[in-house]
């Protein structure tokens, strides 16, 4: 339905607008490191809508990023969420009043910044495993999830089937359905996520989830989007831009996750672990990003395995292209450039998979 689907078009932008008001107020305070991430980010979720808009706009046999019931379900879930966090906010304004107890305080380093414990890292960290559950869902769970929808819909009355546009939902092959299934998830992930961390930023004393501050490093504690809010940009980024492609569009989206975040993690927690010899004198160690590069590397190999076997390609291409996309995070990883590299990992090495696809 044209309505449904309008509504879902206007949260995606305003999604969108809130994150360029924040990269505005970054510049406002002059924390010139925080907007460039910031500007960068929305930058790229903008780039990332309206070119999937105007794909299906030039290209009618091209799906559009959603369809009903998806857009519909969407909606339904955000008002809700909307409301229930306004009254987290109002029942937080209220303890506030009776306890000002300041949950960000942490350990600090000889130049007075925050050091975060190991345990924290390992918490942030598995922010990772949920954004590998995508490859799941695009090789697994979407087509579980279609089989299930499927039976439901057929033992449903007629005016119900037509209500929820049950018709269409089984006239879509699973590459599709799935597709969708990944763009409905993701979409209420990053709208619910940013509505929380805008609060963070606009409103600090009235953000309900105070605790969570616990594992924000020292320069996501002003202004700065938070960590996760990049992800769920680059996630949802490569998802609408790579995912439609016929046959490598989920081959593409996956593999760039998961060789990113494990090549992230692995790095983080080598460096934090075992990490002797620093890199520029900064948090980060030569030990962790050969880590990183290593685990991130066989991550690429077993998955390229996984996902052809049985029908195997050359060993040269699985090792062509992982090697290649884990030396580019690599190459991020050590450059350490403003941009939050949740982001810069996912968009880059969706670029090279996809080069390196096309050329063969």
């Amino acid at each position: 339905m044209i309505v449904t689907y309008l509504i879902y078009l206007f949260l995606l932008f305003l999604t969108c607008g809130t994150l360029f008001k924040l990269s505005f107020i970054s510049y406002k305070y002059d924390e010139m490191i925080a907007f460039i991430n910031n500007i960068i980010t929305s930058s790229t979720l903008l780039f990332a809508i309206i070119s999937s808009i105007l794909r299906s706009i030039i290209n009618p046999n091209i799906n559009p990023i959603l369809i009903y019931p998806f857009d519909f379900f969407t909606i339904i879930f955000m008002f809700p969420f909307f409301l229930a966090f306004h009254l987290l906010i109002y029942r937080e304004r209220k303890r506030m009043k009776k306890d000002t107890n300041n949950l960000t305080e942490l350990r600090v380093d000889a130049e007075g910044l925050r050091v975060l414990p190991l345990k924290y890292e390992i918490y942030r960290k598995l922010t990772h495993l949920i954004v590998i559950c995508i490859c799941f869902f695009y090789f697994i769970f979407g087509v579980f999830t279609k089989f299930l929808l499927d039976n439901f819909i057929s033992i449903l009355p007629d005016f119900i089937k037509n209500f929820f546009s049950g018709a269409n939902l089984i006239i879509l092959n699973n590459v599709d359905f799935t597709q969708y299934l990944v763009v409905f998830l993701t979409s209420i992930s990053l709208m619910g996520l940013l509505t929380a961390d805008y609060v963070r930023i606009i409103a600090p004393e009235d953000y309900p989830l105070k605790s969570i501050n616990r594992l924000l490093r020292q320069r996501e504690l002003k202004t700065r989007i938070g960590p996760h809010i990049t992800m769920a940009v680059g996630t949802i980024s490569i998802v609408l831009i790579f995912g439609p492609l016929s046959n490598i569009g989920p081959l593409i989206v996956s593999l760039s996750i998961l060789m990113s975040s494990v090549g992230d993690s692995s790095a983080n927690l080598i460096g934090i672990t075992i990490g002797c010899h620093k890199i520029r004198e900064g948090k980060k160690s030569y030990e962790g990003l050969i880590g990183g590069i290593l685990f991130s590397f066989l991550s690429g190999i077993f998955f390229l395995i996984f996902q052809f076997f049985p029908n195997f390609i050359s060993p040269q291409k699985i090792l062509l292209i992982s090697l290649t996309v884990a030396l580019i995070i690599g190459i991020i990883d050590y450059l350490d450039l403003p941009i939050d590299d949740n982001l810069s990992f996912l968009i880059t090495s969706s670029i090279i998979i996809y080069l390196l696809l096309q050329s063969f």
